[in-house]
């Protein structure tokens, strides 16, 4: 699978503001097959953080929630994934 099927997936997954529960366990799902990380759920919110020791650490934010869109509508162009949302 590569990363622009992992994206296909993710915006498969209806996340409209305050409904992220879904998503969020799918993040969280994925983030906690990498044995480096320890992952908690805090409501809809996902914390992955490195286990052991480490000279250097990624601090990455993000938001989970999406606009209204039909997710059908999303496709892989060549090396791009495009979709199409409109706010309602």
């Amino acid at each position: 699978m590569s990363r622009l099927d992992d994206a296909l997936e993710l915006v498969a997954i209806d996340s409209v503001s305050r409904g992220e529960a879904a998503i969020a366990h799918h993040v969280a799902v994925v983030l906690a097959r990498n044995p480096d990380l320890d992952v908690e759920r805090n409501r809809d919110n996902v914390v992955a953080r490195t286990t052991g020791h480490h000279a250097t650490r990624l601090l990455a934010r993000g938001h989970l929630d999406t606009v209204p869109g039909d997710a059908s509508s999303a496709t892989i162009v060549a090396t791009n994934c495009a979709a199409s949302a409109r706010a309602t």
